[in-house]
């Protein structure tokens, strides 16, 4: 049977933060030292790229939104640690469970239309499907939320530097608030569901769902069926 789960941590410059799970349990750690190269690192987690290559999980993987300017994710993830401010949020990370009623190939569209749904061209996002042992399928999205399409031409070393509300072509793209607020996160959720229960009620699969009780105002924490413990052991 589907389930619903939902995971959503932050990669910051200095420090993960504010990794949401049962009980409302906020959990954080800093990082010591420089930040060289700790996108990248996040973004070979999902793709199964460098130390990661050994593990046979890897389903698909795509970046999308990758600007003209760039050559590849890779270069965005250098310019993106190298040129934003000393504590900028450099990717929001998300987990959710796709249905194992599914082969792969179902997956994947299923992963597809979501993020095209959700994030559509407004960001740069990475998309990595896993499925270990073929017995847990399941999605990972880390989005850059800087809003794309302002019309304004910039050299790849003024991305990603700090907006300038006064001047924009003279600072980088703008940080899009909107993606920090309640209303974002249980937007994210129900389009996950539809998609998801749009999928199975069609392939004559129950409906998945989740509850929405619990909330709490000072993170994006909500109660689910099944959603487990989480911690950072293992997080890249």
């Amino acid at each position: 049977m589907a389930i619903f789960q939902i995971k959503v941590n932050y990669l910051s410059k200095g420090q993960i933060t504010k990794s949401f799970g049962k009980a409302g349990k906020n959990l954080s750690y800093i990082s010591r030292g420089t930040n060289s190269g700790r996108v990248q690192k996040s973004l070979n987690y999902i793709a199964r790229e460098d130390k990661y290559k050994n593990r046979d999980d890897l389903i698909y993987y795509e970046e999308k939104n990758i600007p003209k300017e760039f050559k590849n994710g890779e270069e965005v993830a250098k310019y993106l640690e190298k040129n934003s401010r000393s504590n900028a949020r450099l990717l929001k990370k998300y987990e959710g469970s796709l249905p194992l009623e599914f082969n792969n190939e179902k997956n994947i569209e299923i992963a597809k239309e979501f993020c095209e749904k959700q994030f559509g061209d407004k960001y740069i996002y990475f998309m990595g499907i896993h499925n270990p042992d073929g017995r847990h399928p399941h999605l990972h999205v880390s989005v850059v939320e800087r809003k794309l399409n302002d019309g304004i031409e910039r050299t790849k070393e003024q991305y990603f530097k700090t907006y300038n509300s006064k001047y924009p072509w003279k600072g980088g793209l703008q940080v899009d608030k909107d993606c920090e607020k309640r209303e974002y996160f249980d937007n994210f959720c129900r389009t996950w569901e539809e998609t998801l229960n749009h999928h199975l009620v069609l392939n004559g699969h129950e409906k998945i769902w989740m509850e929405w009780n619990g909330m709490e105002r000072s993170g994006l924490e909500c109660n689910r069926m099944d959603w487990n413990q989480l911690g950072l052991n293992g997080v890249e």
